[in-house]
């Protein structure tokens, strides 16, 4: 267990230095632990990582410039602050020193009270970032389920209000989660696209029942005020604490690959890479799905129209990803189905989307 004041390694290949630095430490209650090379440095650090090491310069096999650089690379020891110290007091070393990553040094023969108090103060300053780092961990996390929490209760909120049901919504966040992790973008995106991706539609809250709950086609005029959702979701959105990725989803989801989608009739690559997933998985849910005006198209047909759309409606990057997770698609359609009862209640005309 490291002492009350922190725990500190010393490297230097000169055992009457380590017996004296030693001694100081443990004096002020540091735990101590000692290595006479970089390569025992390296080894007995791997083991455990203290809060502060005290490092030579000039050692023989392997310099303290070497050693530090070992250290860096180790995740253990990557950001344990480094003093230097040194018999070298040229301007020339202590600027290398620095622009290896030291965070101090002291040139040898050295006073113990100005070690002692730089190597509270670096462990203090450690600490203290490492407070301030758990506390931004812990903020987030409480954002994280804040976020969570909001985006589950606009789910429901857009099935409750829309004809869509819990199933068609819960599918499309699976499917471009599917997706953005074939397209290789890293978890957090993947995780946060796929939860987002449930909302896209959550404009629709603002769009008039005779027109959203219409059985048949929208005329021009009510297709006009359908495709403001996309706009009216964002807006709802428009708050600083709403994450950009959720707003772009949902104003930006009915754009085209050839620009002729809704509402900024943006194009190609000007489309954000989340509004080019969600369309297709949007698209191929409504595809599989049996509704009051249609059956189910079987998955060679709904994926030939996700094909066929390659170049003109969808990116077609994003076609290829989803070609690539075609067989996760089917059993998610098969493991997410709608209950009959969302069935029969159907999922408006077949035009209102676009």
């Amino acid at each position: 267990m490291a002492g009350a004041s922190g725990s500190v390694l010393i490297i230097d290949d000169e055992p009457a230095n380590l017996a004296v630095l030693g001694r100081m430490l443990a004096d002020a209650d540091f735990e101590v632990r000692v290595a006479l090379s970089g390569g025992d440095a390296v080894e007995t650090a791997s083991f455990a990582a203290p809060d502060l090491i005290l490092l030579d310069i000039m050692m023989p096999d392997m310099d303290g410039y070497e050693t530090m650089r070992r250290l860096r690379r180790m995740a253990s020891t990557a950001q344990v602050p480094v003093i230097f110290m040194t018999a070298l007091s040229d301007i020339e070393h202590k600027v290398r020193a620095f622009q290896e990553g030291a965070v101090d040094y002291i040139t040898k023969p050295f006073e113990s009270s100005e070690v002692l108090q730089r190597v509270s103060t670096h462990v203090e300053l450690k600490r203290h970032r490492e407070r301030l780092e758990e506390e931004v961990r812990e903020r987030s996390h409480q954002l994280e389920l804040i976020n969570f929490a909001l985006v589950s209760a606009l789910e429901s909120a857009n099935a409750w209000r829309d004809n869509d049901s819990a199933a068609h919504i819960r599918r499309v966040g699976i499917y471009s989660g599917l997706i953005a992790e074939a397209l290789g973008l890293p978890p957090p995106v993947v995780g946060e696209i796929s939860s987002y991706a449930t909302i896209h539609d959550i404009g629709k809250i603002a769009v008039p029942d005779r027109i959203l709950k219409k059985p048949g086609p929208l005329t021009p005029e009510e297709f006009a005020i359908m495709k403001e959702h996309c706009v009216a979701g964002s807006a709802m959105l428009a708050n600083p604490g709403v994450p950009d990725r959720a707003r772009i989803i949902v104003r930006s989801h009915h754009e085209k690959w050839n620009g002729l989608g809704y509402p900024d009739g943006l194009r190609g690559e000007a489309i954000p890479l989340e509004a080019r997933i969600v369309p297709i998985a949007d698209v191929y849910d409504a595809l599989r799905t049996k509704r009051v005006y249609k059956e189910a198209f079987d998955p060679e047909k709904a994926a030939r129209i996700i094909v066929d759309g390659s170049g003109s409606h969808f990116d077609p990057a994003v076609v290829e990803a989803f070609r690539l997770r075609r067989r996760d698609f089917e059993e998610v359609a098969i493991n997410v189905p709608d209950l009959e009862e969302d069935a029969d209640r159907g999922s408006g005309g077949p035009n209102h989307n676009g």
